[in-house]
């Protein structure tokens, strides 16, 4: 009953242009590369995702420290559009951030928009695990945290449901980057 919330981009970890979807015929697609080592995964994709996007390309790693020790680092690459917005959510509502009252700002459907002002922010998964997000910004992002749609039941047994949304949103000035890290590890032992 909610396909029209997965379908939409903004569910997806992935960067909006003009806070619309993306197309979704002759968007095309492209894998650049795709390389494995015992320690380092990466791929690079890009494809036509919106019509006013000169760029739109991603590359993710995953490092492998070995003994659990392991991050991703995502680059984000995107050009065109008045409003970039790189959207990823967190897993539960069990978060910590620095966080300052936004301006009278309406994103989206969001509700209970917070200003970021930091570029960590951690999760408890449980009480022996972390998963933590760094925001490496770009000159003149903004970011903010909101209230956004996080129903995960396939029964609807947690109907209404919200997880906050980060949106880091970069202007119309050439092209722009997001880098992230995302790791999980053991509460007590940050990596």
């Amino acid at each position: 009953p909610n396909k029209s919330m997965t379908t939409r981009t903004l569910a997806h970890n992935t960067v909006l242009i003009d806070e619309s979807d993306q197309r979704s015929t002759d968007r095309g697609g492209d894998v650049e590369f795709f390389e494995s080592s015992p320690h380092v995964k990466v791929m690079r994709a890009s494809s036509n995702a919106y019509e006013q996007a000169k760029t739109y390309r991603r590359t993710s790693a995953i490092i492998d420290h070995g003994e659990g020790r392991n991050y991703v680092i995502d680059f984000f690459d995107v050009e065109g559009g008045k409003t970039r917005d790189y959207v990823f959510h967190g897993p539960n509502n069990k978060f910590t951030a620095d966080t300052s009252p936004a301006a009278d700002l309406h994103l989206y459907d969001f509700k209970n928009i917070r200003e970021l002002t930091t570029a960590k922010i951690e999760w408890a998964l449980d009480d022996k695990t972390t998963f933590t997000a760094w925001s490496l910004p770009q000159p003149g992002e903004q970011s903010f945290i909101a209230d956004g749609w996080g129903q995960r039941d396939p029964y609807n047994a947690d109907f209404g449901a919200t997880l906050p949304y980060i949106v880091r949103r970069a202007g119309s000035d050439g092209p722009a980057q997001f880098v992230s890290i995302f790791e999980s590890q053991p509460a007590a032992q940050p990596f």
